[in-house]
C-alpha cells in the first residue's frame, strides 16, 4: 500500500486502527443486536398478516369455485351446451335467452363478478354481458391452458391489468360426465383483492402478492415485483426470507396454498430504520476520536520523521540510478544508513558501466553469429554447386529447384535492406510457388496477378510468402482434390492491396476468430506460439505485426474464411517511396 510507506502514515494507520477497532466493534454488537430483534419482531407479526390473509384467499377463491360448481350443473347451462347444430328456430332462440338471463342472476350474486361467459365446443359464446372480439379470441386462447387442466379451475390474468379469470370444462352430467361439452368463464374484478391487501398492512411499504406456480395469475399490491424473485431468495422455500433486487434488499414470507401461494414483503432498509440514530451517534462519537487521533499521531510523527526527509530524498534518486551523495549530518543510526548509501551509489555507478558493456558484446556476438548463420556468398556458392551437379546428371527437377531457390534468397536478402518493390515481392513468392509446385506436383496450382502500377510501388519485404505458405499447407494440402492459390496486386487509390486466396479447405467460424484474436496479441508466450505454429497462425501473425510496426497500427491483414471454400488475406498499405541505401 502506497500511502504506508512513510513512517509518518504507517503511525497514522495503526494507531487510527486501534481506535476504530473497538468503536467498530462495539457498534457492530449494538446493530447486530437492534437488527436481529427487528427482524424477528418483523418476521412474527407478518406471518401473522400472512397467515390471516391467505385464509381470506382461501375463502374467496371457494366461493368463486363453489360459483362455477352451481354453473356447471345448471341445467339450464347443460342443455344450452348440449345443442348440436344451432338454427334459426323460436325454441334456440328462446333457450339462449334463458340461458343469458340466468347468467347474469349468477354474476349478480357475486360483487365483483363481472362477466360470466359459457362456450360450447363449437366456439359458440353466452354470458351475462356483451363480448368484445377481442375478448372472444382472448377466451378462446384460454381454453388449450384449460384442456390442459383436465376438469380442474385455471385462474389467469385478465385481458386487461383490472382483470382476473376463472376458466374451467363443462361435463355432461345428464349422460356421461366424461364427455366435455364446453368451457366456463368468469372475469373477475381485481380490485376486490387488493381491497384485502390494505386490510392487512400492518407497516408503512409493506407489500402483498398472491400468485400460482404456473406464473399465469399474479396479483400484487405494486407493479415494481416478479413472482420469480421469491424463488430465487436467500433462505428456505416458504417462511422468512431475503432477496436481491437490483440495489435493494427485502425481506419477505411465503405461505403456501396448494397450487398458490401468498406473500409479504418489505424494504430491510425500512425494517433497519429504527437503528438508524443509534449508527448516526456511534459514527459521530468514532469520528470525532479519529480526527484528535489523526492530530496528535501528525504532531509526535513530524519530530520523528523530520531528519528522514532528507535520506528518503536521496533513496528517491538511487532507484532511479542517479549517482548520489547524501551529507551525513549526524553519527546515529541514521547516519550511518546514510554512509552506507553513499557507499552502495558508487558500487552501483560501477556495476552499471559493466554490466552496459558487457551487454553491448553480448549484442555484437549475437550479430556475428546470425551472420554466420545466414551468408549470402557461402549460400549462393553452394547452391551454385549444386545446380551444376544436377545439370552434369541431368535431372532437370533438381535444376529447376536449385535456381527456384537461388532467386528466392537472393530477393529475399535484398543486400540486407528491408524495403523491396511490390514486383520483386511477387516475383520473391513466384519461385517460391514454383518450388512447391514441383513438391506437390499436379495438386497445386497457383495465378498471379500484377497490376503494372502495382509493381513500381515499395513496400517491407517478406509479407506474401508466408500467406502463401499458410494457404498451402493448411488450405490446399489438407483436402484431397487439387487446389489453387491465387496472387495479386493492384492499386486502389493511394493504397496497394496485395491479396492471396485459396479454394482449399477454409476455416470455421469459431476457428476464423482464434486466428483472428491471435493477430492481434501484443506478445507470444512459449506455451501460445508451439501450438500456434502447428495451427499456421505464427507466419501470418509475425507479417501482421511487421505491418503494424512499420506502418501503424491501422494497417495489417484482414482475413475471411469459410469451411469448405476456401481462405483470403488482405493487405492494404500506403503508397511509399522507396528507401535510400
Amino acid at each position: 500500500m502506497k500511502f504506508l510507506r512513510s513512517i509518518r502514515s504507517q503511525m497514522v494507520f495503526f494507531f487510527s486502527i486501534l481506535l476504530l477497532l473497538p468503536v467498530l466493534g462495539s457498534a457492530a454488537y449494538v446493530y447486530w443486536t437492534v437488527q436481529t430483534n427487528l427482524l424477528q419482531s418483523y418476521a412474527r407479526h407478518h406471518n401473522q398478516s400472512a397467515e390471516a390473509l391467505s385464509d381470506e384467499i382461501a375463502k374467496w377463491r371457494k366461493e368463486y369455485e363453489s360459483l362455477m360448481l352451481r354453473i356447471f350443473g345448471d341445467p339450464l347451462v347443460q342443455r344450452f351446451l348440449n345443442v348440436k347444430e344451432w338454427k334459426q328456430t323460436a325454441e334456440l332462440f328462446t333457450l339462449s335467452s334463458d340461458v343469458r338471463n340466468r347468467l347474469v342472476a349468477y354474476g349478480d350474486s357475486g360483487e365483483f363478478a363481472r362477466s360470466i361467459f359459457i362456450m360450447n365446443n363449437d366456439y359458440r359464446i353466452s354470458g351475462s354481458t356483451a363480448i368484445s372480439p377481442k375478448l372472444t379470441v382472448n377466451l378462446i386462447n384460454m381454453t388449450e391452458k384449460v384442456n390442459e387442466a383436465d376438469g380442474s379451475s385455471i385462474w389467469f390474468n385478465g385481458y386487461d391489468e383490472g382483470t382476473i379469470v376463472i376458466a374451467r370444462h363443462i361435463m355432461d352430467n345428464r349422460y356421461d360426465l366424461n364427455r366435455k361439452i364446453g368451457y366456463m368463464f368468469i372475469l373477475l374484478d381485481k380490485q376486490e383483492v387488493l381491497n384485502m391487501f390494505e386490510q392487512f398492512i400492518l407497516d408503512e411499504g409493506q407489500q402483498f402478492a398472491v400468485f400460482d406456480n404456473e406464473h399465469q395469475l399474479d396479483i400484487s399490491s405494486t407493479t415494481n415485483w416478479d413472482p420469480r424473485m421469491f424463488v430465487s431468495g436467500v433462505g428456505t422455500a416458504a417462511g422468512y426470507s431475503v432477496f436481491q433486487s437490483g440495489s435493494d434488499k427485502y425481506s419477505y414470507f411465503t405461505i403456501h396454498l396448494n397450487d398458490w401461494n401468498v406473500a409479504t414483503w418489505m424494504l430491510e432498509s425500512k425494517i433497519n430504520e429504527p437503528i438508524r440514530n443509534v449508527l448516526i451517534a456511534f459514527a459521530f462519537v468514532t469520528f470525532t476520536l479519529l480526527i484528535f487521533t489523526i492530530v496528535m499521531v501528525v504532531f509526535i510523527s513530524h519530530r520523528i520523521t523530520r531528519p528522514l526527509q532528507q535520506l528518503q530524498s536521496g533513496i528517491k534518486h538511487l532507484g532511479s540510478g542517479q549517482q548520489i551523495q547524501i551529507p551525513i549530518l549526524r553519527n546515529d543510526e541514521i547516519g550511518q544508513v546514510a554512509n552506507k548509501l553513499n557507499m552502495m551509489s558508487d558500487e552501483i555507478a560501477v556495476l552499471i558501466e559493466k554490466n552496459r558493456e558487457e551487454q553491448e558484446k553480448r549484442r555484437m556476438l549475437e550479430l556475428q553469429t546470425l551472420e554466420y548463420q545466414i551468408n549470402p556468398h557461402f549460400l549462393y556458392n553452394t547452391l551454385d554447386s549444386v545446380y551444376m551437379l544436377a545439370r552434369k546428371y541431368g535431372d532437370s527437377r533438381i535444376r529447376d529447384i536449385v535456381t527456384s531457390l537461388s532467386r528466392l534468397f537472393r530477393i529475399g536478402l535484398n543486400q540486407g535492406q528491408e524495403i523491396i518493390s511490390v514486383e520483386a515481392e511477387v516475383m520473391h513468392v513466384s519461385h517460391y510457388l514454383k518450388i512447391q509446385g514441383i513438391r506437390f506436383e499436379e495438386q497445386l496450382h497457383w495465378e498471379i496477378d500484377l497490376d503494372e502500377e502495382a509493381g513500381k510501388q515499395h513496400i517491407i519485404k517478406f509479407l506474401l510468402q508466408p500467406l502463401v505458405e499458410n494457404s498451402i499447407m493448411h488450405g490446399i494440402r489438407q483436402q484431397c482434390r487439387q487446389g489453387t492459390v491465387t496472387v495479386r496486386a493492384a492499386m486502389d487509390k493511394n493504397r496497394v492491396v496485395l491479396t492471396v486466396s485459396d479454394d482449399g479447405q477454409g476455416m470455421t467460424a469459431e476457428r476464423l476468430a482464434e486466428v483472428r484474436r491471435s493477430l492481434e496479441r501484443e506478445e507470444i508466450e512459449d506455451s501460445w506460439s508451439a501450438s500456434t505454429m502447428e495451427k499456421g497462425g505464427f507466419g501470418l501473425r509475425n507479417v501482421h505485426q511487421r505491418i503494424r510496426l512499420h506502418y501503424g497500427s491501422s494497417y495489417g491483414i484482414e482475413l475471411s474464411s469459410e469451411l469448405g471454400k476456401g481462405t483470403t488475406a488482405v493487405i492494404r498499405l500506403p503508397v511509399q517511396q522507396k528507401a535510400k541505401s
